[in-house]
């Protein structure tokens, strides 16, 4: 029970500490294409590799109005482009977008850059207003999906908890039931007592009794025993799970909503 307790302590104690962090933050960097370091936006999420792909992909075409190649059925590569785009807020020129989307230890890691062509790439230093306005949509996606995710995350930590909680009632209610059956057998056993005044007949049938009292007793209490263990556990998980949900719900409070 400790070691449960204890698994359950350090792993809480490492989302508390992701939990105080900002939900999620986009920094300037670099990425190596083309064999060679590419001004880009980074940012690391909660959500997972496939599904943030899938949102950017979706997003990018409700929103933007470009397609975004390199994810599929048949093909999920590692850069995803859009080529010979126009985003109105970026440039008025044609020019393609790049995302990396990579799985991380905590969820997936999102790096956006950008060209006019060959060797020509968007950054602090060069074409700085198409740059940052690439930032502020980035901002966007990732605000409406993390907001997204983390309603769903809501959702589902909800149900997991309401199921274990009815699990936990179950439990409880076997244990009391149990507990009234053992009392009522207890009584039986008194009643039943071979007493030195019976004649060999009645101590047969009271000792068959007895018998049969004592094992069904036994069996009552070994199951009180493994629903009580049950019910540690189950208490244990609901715990865990609740604290999640806080912190799922803290990390949702705190996304910061973009302004246009």
């Amino acid at each position: 029970m400790k070691t449960i307790t204890n698994i359950f302590n350090i792993a809480l104690l490492f989302i508390f500490i992701n939990a105080n962090a900002q939900t999620f933050e986009i920094k300037k960097s670099e990425i190596s294409y083309e064999n060679k370091l590419r001004p880009c936006l980074v940012s690391d999420v909660d959500q997972s590799e496939k599904d943030l792909k899938n949102a950017w992909v979706k997003y990018a075409k409700k929103n933007l109005n470009i397609k975004i190649d390199g994810i599929g059925i048949f093909s999920d590569d590692k850069i995803l482009k859009a080529e010979d785009v126009t985003i109105a807020s970026i440039s008025k020129k044609r020019f393609n977008l790049y995302t990396r989307i990579a799985e991380t230890p905590t969820g997936s890691e999102m790096k956006l850059f950008a060209s006019y062509g060959y060797d020509i790439f968007l950054g602090e230093e060069n074409y700085v207003n198409g740059f940052n306005a690439m930032e502020k949509i980035m901002n966007r996606f990732l605000y409406e999906t993390l907001n997204d995710y983390y309603t769903e995350e809501g959702k589902s930590l909800n149900k997991s908890i309401t199921k274990l909680k009815k699990e936990n009632l179950n439990e409880t209610k076997s244990i009391n039931k149990n507990e009234k059956s053992i009392n009522k057998i207890n009584l039986d056993l008194d009643k039943n007592k071979v007493s030195e005044y019976d004649d060999s007949d009645a101590k047969i049938k009271k000792t068959s009794k007895l018998n049969k009292l004592t094992s069904k007793k036994a069996s009552l209490e070994s199951e009180n025993r493994e629903s009580k263990l049950n019910n540690q556990n189950l208490e244990v998980k609901i715990k865990g799970l609740s604290e999640k949900l806080e912190i799922v719900k803290t990390k949702q409070e705190k996304l910061m909503k973009p302004t246009l």
